[in-house]
């Protein structure tokens, strides 16, 4: 598939990802009971971006779209799997440390 095609579709992912990081931000109590409480901008961010939480689900269809996309009917399935398991385990390892650093 030709990438050219897909640049509306990645601008809704990166929409997505945006809407989740705002919802997070402005969608924390444990921010909004303390100083932040008073604030009328904040709390209207709050109400503009109450809904974010769907926001996951558009990004998580639309990149299991493109890593579908990823797949070569050639390709053997075992590889293909592998080849991502290997690109993700970094990441998945980082998350894994941090989390249990923090614990």
């Amino acid at each position: 598939m030709n990438k050219e095609k897909f640049k509306n579709i990645e601008f809704l992912r990166i929409i997505g990802c945006i809407a989740v990081v705002l919802y997070h931000l402005f969608n924390n109590y444990w921010l909004g009971g303390g100083e932040l409480g008073n604030i009328i901008f904040y709390h209207k961010m709050c109400e503009m971006t109450s809904a974010g939480y769907r926001a996951v689900e558009l990004f998580f269809i639309i990149s299991g779209v493109f890593f579908v996309l990823t797949f070569k009917p050639t390709q053997d399935l075992w590889n293909f799997m592998k080849k991502k398991l290997i690109r993700l385990y970094p990441t998945v390892l980082f998350a894994i440390v941090l989390f249990a650093a923090s614990s």
